[in-house]
């Protein structure tokens, strides 16, 4: 009998470089590692929406992924002891790799700056 090996649910995100808008943010998801903070995002994928979660560590000192995401949000570097509005909404672009299992997975968040023009319709 042949088996097919499937993706078990994973999203249709290839590796790649995207534009991605975080829906929103939960703390104090268990994990065996105590709790950590999940993200939803949606992954523009050829004009169509993916939605991709991603579970963090809670902690936002800097250097944590947590840290870099509220970055690559804000567009800056936040103080410590600061308390950032929430970005949900926000655009960002995101480095998705497919991990062992199948599953895309967040390789890295940095700052969406859309195009400005400098004449009509001519982007820069």
């Amino acid at each position: 009998m042949p088996f097919t090996i499937g993706t078990g649910g994973a999203p249709n995100i290839p590796d790649g470089t995207y534009k991605a808008q975080l829906l929103r943010v939960e703390d104090g998801i268990p994990t065996k590692f105590g709790n950590s903070r999940k993200w939803y995002w949606l992954i523009d994928v050829a004009g169509t929406g993916e939605e991709l979660s991603q579970l963090t560590s809670e902690n936002t000192a800097p250097g944590t992924v947590s840290y870099r995401q509220l970055v690559a949000l804000t567009g800056r570097e936040p103080a410590v002891g600061e308390t950032i509005e929430d970005p949900t909404g926000k655009t960002v672009l995101m480095d998705i790799k497919r991990k062992q299992n199948g599953w895309p997975g967040v390789e890295a968040v940095r700052p969406f700056v859309a195009p400005t023009e400098v004449e009509a319709g001519v982007p820069r």
